[in-house]
């Protein structure tokens, strides 16, 4: 019973980001962007990505955005909106994404490849947006 009660009171990360993909519209797989899966495909496989420009057609989706803020609730991602720049961060994996949304697009790297000196986004500061 305790055990019950613990799983119901902070639900799996599986349960968790299932809630966030229903509440923001996403839980079908033909309304996920493809740059999307793109993102997390590669976070997921410890793949690095180079700079990739956001499609014009999904740069603006409300609903991306929200699963974005949405997912900082789960722990798991350490996952920051800092508005123009999102920052999703996979410890267990030695994983950063950043998506920025000022400069419509986003990469992947490791996380041993940032510079221990610098900041999660400052490597990404410094990157223009792709021609």
């Amino acid at each position: 019973a305790q055990a019950e009660t613990k799983s119901s009171a902070h639900p799996g990360i599986a349960e968790q980001i299932k809630v966030v993909l229903e509440e923001n519209g996403l839980d079908q797989d033909n309304w996920v962007p493809p740059w999307l899966l793109h993102f997390f495909k590669a976070l997921s496989n410890k793949q690095p990505l180079p700079v990739t420009e956001l499609p014009a057609t999904q740069s603006g989706q409300g609903e991306v955005w929200e699963f974005f803020s949405s997912l900082q609730k789960i722990d798991a991602f350490d996952c920051l909106d800092y508005g123009e720049w999102i920052r999703v961060r996979l410890a267990e994996h030695a994983m950063l994404g950043l998506v920025s949304v000022e400069h419509s697009y986003y990469l992947v790297d490791r996380l041993y490849e940032i510079p221990a000196n610098q900041g999660d986004l400052s490597r990404a500061a410094h990157l223009a947006r792709p021609d």
